[in-house]
């Protein structure tokens, strides 16, 4: 019987195994293997041993499994009790081991069972060389992926984590309580990330340190305050509190170090640090209103009108005067009425509403035998322009026998657990293939044609400008002298570009067969009979992309992105549960979705889709979005009916990888830009991930999508956004771009009257719009639906004391 886990060290250090030891040695190699290990150690200890005690070391063999094995618990977890298996052949003198950062979150991820097992605490209580040589490293060694002592303690039943275990062997006399504080905040100043970090400071409050602990490292709390992450200077801030309030905070010390906990986005922190400088300007008080007027700069009103308070209370008038500007238009008009000061002038109102697409400064360069291997082996590292992707299809059909030197580096990119399903992966196989060495390429629906395309030798469908159109007559020349593969002229017809047709067709006349007929009739020539049913379709949402085209209706080719025009609708249903709510949406298109041709032969509509439902998502990684954003330069809506499911996504995460891709097509794309694409605005500001909101507070600056187009986005997807997400997106556009103040104004006064005013967070926008409508020195008040929505905003609460000043 094939045994599965390793005997204990108790029971193998009772019996003597120099016999087996020596018997390792010559096993052939196809034995050396963990289950044949584990089963001759499991019949020493049934067998009660050979006649020679454990002495000499295992041999090389089985050093080198060990340390395989070593190195996957590091990056990757188990379940299992697996790392005590290693440790029992490391204490047995078998294998001799360094507690480098792979043993010790190989002991993170191994040591004992996360489902409950309690064997954790007894092992390390047991062994105490491996807590000095290992787990005090614990704190020094951040992990990531899926091994880190955040990430186990995460996912693990109820007494069966690391904190727990951190504790229990405190209350053993195992580990030094005061080390473990100690080390917990020299942990934090280490500048591991947000979520690792959380795990440190988390343990360290639930130790509950006393005063004087807290007291005796006060300089390691001091120094937290500058910690990028909020939640580190936030644990900081209340333990500096609990100082103050027994009197035994260092005064001095903490107006030096404070400073940098006043720019905490968090304005309970910011709030907490400003109470600790009342507190100190009340024993000191000539000290403290240099620290506190950087409390002006918060980027929260409530924060600038505390600090306010206090420089007022200090008559640091200079300190204010210098940083009046910088104020949020209501603190600005209480400092200046305090100061005797002039309000600042209004920034100019913008002009239009909607800027005018702004085509790529690029010029695109074909790749030559002298720069190819080069740009090829750079996407092999980083696909994400798609236009040079295209540029390289263009030439590896005649340049392939440049690639031979870097076919070794694409064989490790085209195998990779990663990039294999990433489109430089799928490039990199082309690289293989061109060497001779064929390696399988796999794909979603939603790259069927782009798939093809990859498949399909040389190509006429490549663009002539950097924003994915073909100029027609580029087009007409490509074909005369090539025949297109069946789904690169699918690809070439769906760029052409609208100036320069009439030209095109004249020069067109004389092309062959139905490839001719196909390419007239994108050109705006007469139809003809339909054998190719894609290259139809292709053709006549290159003619008239917005319009239903009645030869393919007449045809049969009647559903939507066919001979019909395609609309979306996108719908959010909430699922309610015993600790909140999950919204599930959805998409359907009009005319209802007929399946007639595949994917990758009508790439211009999207299927419908259901969230929880298998769907023809992108996979793969955000290089993928960005070729497929170019499929179809005349119209966005296709592509974001199906990128708004990344958006919605990534509002309840920080981790959906093709979020800024998604977005940065709402900068790119020449075509139109719908509800879809305002869908996708309006998500991306209140996405979890703070590069993605920066890149859609960029959007949102560019200004490409209407305010009615993303104040009804917005109204709608009001279930699942967070309202304090799209305040801060909102206010940072608002400041970001001289424009942008005034359609913030607009998109609120357009979206606030659409929300109940019972709306968790409401008080964020509200405060925004009337924030900005001081800057702008403009009554938002006046337009009736807002001014009637205000009156129903009753109470003491924040909103309705906005509301109350707005409508004054």
């Amino acid at each position: 019987m094939t045994a599965y886990h390793l005997p204990s060290f108790a029971e193998l250090s009772g019996v003597p195994g120099g016999d087996l030891v020596r018997d390792l040695a010559r096993w052939e190699p196809e034995r050396r293997t963990w289950p044949a290990l584990f089963e001759a150690f499991t019949d020493l200890v049934k067998d009660g041993g050979g006649g020679t005690p454990f002495g000499a070391a295992a041999p090389a063999w089985v050093g080198r499994l060990v340390r395989e094995r070593v190195r996957v618990l590091a990056t990757s977890t188990i379940g299992s009790d697996t790392f005590t298996e290693i440790r029992t052949l490391e204490r047995l003198g078998l294998v001799t081991l360094e507690p480098d950062d792979d043993y010790v979150l190989a002991m993170v991820s191994g040591l004992g069972d996360r489902w409950g097992d309690q064997r954790r605490r007894g092992l390390l209580r047991d062994d105490p060389e491996l807590v000095e040589r290992a787990l005090w490293r614990v704190f020094e060694v951040e992990g990531g992926g899926e091994v880190s002592l955040a990430a186990l303690d995460k996912y693990v039943a109820v007494g069966a984590g690391w904190r727990l275990a951190f504790a229990d062997l405190i209350e053993d006399g195992v580990l030094d309580r005061a080390r473990v504080l100690r080390s917990c905040l020299l942990a934090l100043g280490r500048g591991f990330s947000a979520f690792r970090a959380g795990w440190f400071s988390a343990t360290y409050e639930s130790l509950s340190p006393t005063v004087d602990e807290l007291a005796a490292d006060q300089a390691l709390l001091l120094d937290l305050l500058r910690s990028q992450v909020t939640a580190t200077v936030g644990m900081a801030v209340r333990c500096l509190a609990t100082l103050d309030k027994a009197g035994r905070l260092d005064d001095a010390e903490f107006v030096v170090a404070c400073v940098p906990a006043l720019g905490v986005p968090v304005k309970k922190t910011a709030l907490g640090v400003l109470r600790l400088l009342a507190a100190v300007a009340k024993r000191h008080p000539g000290e403290v209103a240099e620290a506190a007027g950087w409390g002006l700069a918060h980027a929260h009103g409530d924060v600038q009108l505390k600090a306010l308070e206090l420089l007022r209370s200090l008559d640091a008038r200079d300190v204010v005067a210098g940083r009046l500007e910088a104020l949020e238009p209501s603190v600005q008009r209480v400092a200046a009425e305090w100061l005797g000061a002039a309000i600042p002038a209004a920034i100019p109102a913008a002009g239009g509403e909607v800027a005018a697409y702004q085509e790529p400064a690029r010029e695109l360069v074909a790749m030559t035998a002298d720069d190819f291997t080069e740009r090829a082996a750079a996407l092999m590292e980083d696909a994400r322009d798609p236009v040079e992707v295209e540029l390289f299809l263009a030439a590896i059909s005649e340049m392939s026998d440049l690639l031979r030197p870097i076919v070794k580096r694409a064989s490790t990119v085209a195998r990779g657990d990663q990039s294999s399903w990433e489109l430089r992966g799928h490039l990199a196989s082309l690289v293989l293939t061109a060497g001779g060495i064929e390696h399988p390429r796999y794909g979603m629906p939603a790259q069927a044609l782009l798939h093809a395309r990859l498949e399909q030798g040389p190509t006429v469908a490549t663009p002539t400008d950097a924003a994915g159109w073909i100029a027609p007559m580029a087009l007409v020349r490509r074909l005369r002298d090539r025949t297109p593969g069946h789904h690169d002229l699918v690809a070439a017809l769906l760029r052409i570009a609208p100036e320069g047709r009439d030209e095109a067709l004249r020069a067109a006349g004389d092309l062959p067969g139905e490839m001719g007929q196909v390419v007239r009739y994108a050109l705006g020539g007469p139809p003809a009979p339909i054998g190719t049913d894609a290259w139809w379709v292709a053709a006549a949402r290159a003619r008239a992309p917005y319009a239903d085209d009645p030869h393919l209706i007449a045809a049969g080719l009647d559903g939507p992105g066919q001979g019909r025009a395609a609309t979306y609708e996108l719908a959010l249903r909430p699922d309610r549960y015993e600790f909140g709510v999950h919204w599930r949406a959805s998409l359907t298109t009009d005319p209802p979705w007929k399946h007639r041709l595949t994917p990758g032969d009508q790439p211009t509509v999207v299927r419908p889709w259901s969230d929880g439902a298998p769907d023809d998502s992108w996979t793969g990684g955000p290089d993928w979005v960005a070729w497929a954003a170019l499929t179809w330069p005349h119209d966005a809506e296709p592509f974001f009916a199906r990128g708004v499911r990344s958006t919605l996504d990534a509002i309840g995460t920080e981790v959906e990888h093709n979020t800024v891709a998604v977005l940065d097509a709402l900068l790119t794309h020449p075509g139109r830009l719908g509800p879809m694409a305002a869908a996708t605005l309006a998500s991306g500001l209140s996405c979890g991930d703070p590069v993605g909101r920066t890149r859609a507070v960029d959007v949102l600056v560019a200004g490409r999508i209407t305010n009615e187009q993303l104040a009804a986005a917005m109204a709608q997807l009001s279930g699942p956004c967070k309202p304090t997400r799209w305040a801060t997106s909102l206010r940072d556009a608002a400041i970001a771009g001289q424009d942008t103040a005034p359609k913030v104004v607009e998109v609120l006064t357009l979206l606030l009257p659409r929300l109940d005013n019972g709306y968790a967070g409401l008080h964020a926008l509200v405060t925004v719009l009337h924030e900005e409508s001081l800057r702008l020195h403009v009554r938002p008040a006046d337009d009736p639906a807002l001014h009637a929505w205000l009156g129903t905003l009753r109470g003491s609460g924040k909103a309705a004391r906005t509301a109350k000043a707005m409508l004054a």
